[in-house]
C-alpha cells in the first residue's frame, strides 16, 4: 500500500537523525489517511505523513498525530490559508476564528469535556475564559 511504502521511506531517511524512533502507523491514523479526499497530488499525502512522523512522540503515529498534520494541509473556509498572497485578500478574523475553533474543539475532545483540563491544554487562565472562547467561536 502507498501509505506503507511512504512510511518506510520516511523511516529510512530519518533513521540517521538523532533521537528519531522508527514509526509504525496505527489503525485510526491509517483510516484518517485513507478517508481523506487528497485534493492535490501524492506529495500532500507524503508531507502529511512526514509531519505526523516527526510530531509523534512515541514509535506509533496515531490518529491525533495525523489529524494535527492535516490541519496544515486543509484550507480553512475554502479560501483562507497561511501563505496565501495578500494581493488576493484574506479575512484575518475568519482565519483566526477557524484556528481557534479547531483547537478549542480538539482540547475539549482530548479532555473528554473537562473544561479545567481543556484550559490547561490551551494555556487559558480560567474556566470562564474558556467558556467565553467556546461561545464566541461556536465551538463544541
Amino acid at each position: 500500500m502507498l501509505i506503507d511504502s511512504m512510511l518506510a521511506a520516511i523511516n529510512a531517511e530519518a533513521s540517521s537523525q538523532p533521537g528519531y524512533k522508527h514509526k509504525k502507523i496505527d489503525a485510526s491514523a491509517r483510516n484518517i489517511l485513507i478517508g481523506h479526499p487528497w485534493p492535490g497530488n501524492v506529495r500532500e499525502l507524503h508531507n502529511t505523513l512526514l509531519r505526523a512522523s516527526i510530531w509523534a512522540s512515541g514509535d506509533k503515529i496515531t490518529g491525533e498525530d495525523v489529524a494535527a498534520s492535516l490541519v496544515m494541509t486543509v484550507l480553512p473556509k475554502g479560501d483562507s490559508a497561511p501563505g496565501r498572497p495578500l494581493e488576493q485578500g484574506i479575512s484575518l478574523p475568519d482565519l483566526m476564528a477557524d484556528v481557534a475553533r479547531h483547537y478549542l474543539e480538539r482540547a475539549m475532545a482530548q479532555a473528554h469535556g473537562n473544561k479545567s483540563e481543556a484550559c490547561r491544554l490551551l494555556g487559558l487562565g480560567s474556566y470562564q475564559t474558556l467558556s467565553n472562547w467556546l461561545q464566541k467561536y461556536g465551538a463544541r
